[in-house]
């Protein structure tokens, strides 16, 4: 059964797509939300600012979407195709088992968290201890922020000269880490040595 659905917009709660969905009228909210995030991207619609807050995304091919500023706080991101998508300044807090989400570059998130967030911390020249011991995963203001102690940088537009080719990964691992989707990167280690202590 086709059925129109809103998607309203995060911060004016205007109608900002209409989307046409095949599902029963009683599904639940999340599915609903998620088929019409999978409609307008099909479509082609812009879901620039739009509240997509809890949508059930898994599986879904969002290749290519225009997600700047949208509200995916609590989506459920399993398995999601986010290659190529622009998701600039989008709420990604709480968002569920995004590990397997392919991001735009085509990383899954989990490949993201184990091979760039470590390279880009010694990127600019410290190692992970030297940012583990300035505090950095503590972070509440840019002072502390990782990227600031890994590029001693105090936004990331000044990440020029031989930095620059790092300003997107610094903005990308920016928004990320304020979500609280990236643990610190010396925490597998912590666990695996204390694990052993108690095996010695």
């Amino acid at each position: 059964m086709t059925i129109p659905f809103e998607i309203r917009n995060r911060w004016t709660n205007a109608v900002q797509v209409t989307a046409q969905i095949d599902c029963a009228p009683d599904a639940p909210q999340s599915v609903k939300l998620g088929l019409a995030v999978q409609w307008a991207v099909k479509e082609r619609a812009d879901l620039r600012g739009a509240n997509l807050c809890g949508a059930k995304l898994c599986w879904a091919d969002l290749c290519g979407a225009k997600l700047n500023w949208a509200d995916l706080r609590e989506t459920n991101l399993r398995g999601a195709d986010l290659s190529e998508a622009n998701m600039r300044e989008a709420n990604l807090s709480m968002a569920k088992n995004i590990d397997s989400m392919v991001m735009p570059d085509g990383l899954t998130f989990a490949d993201y968290k184990r091979d760039v967030v470590p390279a880009l911390l010694t990127a600019g020249g410290k190692t992970l201890d030297e940012i583990r011991e300035a505090g950095a995963w503590d972070c509440h203001e840019w002072s502390n922020c990782p990227m600031h102690v890994a590029f001693g940088v105090n936004h990331t537009s000044e990440m020029v000269g031989p930095f620059a080719i790092y300003r997107q990964r610094a903005y990308e691992f920016i928004q990320f880490f304020d979500a609280g989707l990236i643990p610190a990167p010396w925490e597998p280690v912590a666990a695996l040595a204390r694990l052993e202590d108690t095996h010695d």
